[in-house]
């Protein structure tokens, strides 16, 4: 599979504030170990604005807290803690707590080629998606974050030509640590009385393949073997919202993430999301976000 470039949001547009560390498009790193402030200009470009993850990326939080959300759904990371987002992600930084420390490291498909097999065999990518968050000792983040360090400076020598293979070396060691502490919690066996949570399970997961296409409640409850009334019934009973509010967030979460990136005009964006026409796309987007998706734009500039 041709690896997608390595974009977290406009990574590239802080490169120069953030010390941020590549090696073209298949693998960087960022972290704020040393200095613990969080730039200014960092802050408001990241907090609280969805971006789409378009590689593997893993969080080590090594002190404080941070809250983010992915594909609508919130996590707290705590210290010790890491966050491994997948490629396809929406992920939304909602909150750092001043003393937050974190290193993090994103990488294109490439560099998972050896554990394929082992995904075939354990599930690593369905784990992730169960519950993306892994809980270390203090000594297997303190080896982790030692083996980031290392990385960090093997991606300085610049005129090292063995600095890739390397990079890839230690990225070896990072995966194994994590994947270790992973498949030691096996999957739990859905039960009849978890079935209303399975369903809802799914039906998040239809969203996500189907939002750009299909805004039903129909579709949905027609997909999942069930009738519309029950399965109404089912999404608000286990998740306090309604299936069409879910449906409209993923849509207008993807609404914002294409608009920001300004490499799609309005119209584009309204037939990527099958919108019958761009005035019906702007009434939609009023309505829920409270501007016009220009307005949208030009608070993002």
């Amino acid at each position: 599979m041709k690896n997608k470039p390595l974009i977290l949001s406009n990574f590239d547009n802080i490169s120069r504030i953030y010390g941020v560390h590549h090696i073209g498009d298949e693998f960087l790193m960022i972290d704020n170990l040393c200095d613990h402030s969080i730039p200014a200009e960092v802050d408001s470009f990241f907090i609280k604005c969805p971006i789409r993850i378009t590689c593997n990326t893993v969080y080590f939080c090594v002190q404080g807290t941070f809250t983010v959300r992915i594909n609508l759904r919130e996590y707290l990371i705590s210290k010790n803690e890491t966050l491994t987002i997948l490629p396809g992600a929406i992920m939304e930084i909602i909150d750092l707590s001043d003393d937050v420390r974190m290193a993090v490291i994103s990488f294109s498909n490439e560099y998972f080629a050896p554990i394929e097999h082992i995904e075939a065999s354990m599930n690593i990518n369905k784990r992730i998606s169960v519950n993306p968050k892994i809980t270390l000792t203090e000594s297997l983040m303190n080896e982790c974050i030692d083996v980031y360090l290392k990385m960090k400076e093997k991606l300085k020598q610049a005129d090292n030509p063995f600095r890739k293979f390397a990079i890839k070396a230690y990225s070896y060691v990072l995966c194994a640590i994590a994947l270790e502490e992973l498949v030691r919690k096996p999957i739990e066996k859905i039960s009849n009385t978890d079935r209303p949570m399975s369903l809802y399970d799914r039906f998040i997961e239809l969203v996500q393949q189907n939002f750009r296409k299909h805004r039903t409640i129909q579709y949905y409850a027609k997909e999942l073997n069930i009738s519309s009334k029950y399965f109404s019934m089912l999404i608000k009973k286990v998740s306090g919202k309604n299936a069409g509010e879910w449906i409209d967030e993923y849509v207008l979460l993807e609404a914002k993430v294409l608009l920001r990136s300004r490499r799609y005009t309005i119209q584009q964006v309204s037939d990527m999301l099958s919108f019958p026409n761009q005035s019906f796309f702007a009434k939609y987007f009023k309505v829920h976000i409270g501007c016009t998706p220009t307005q949208y734009q030009i608070s993002c500039s």
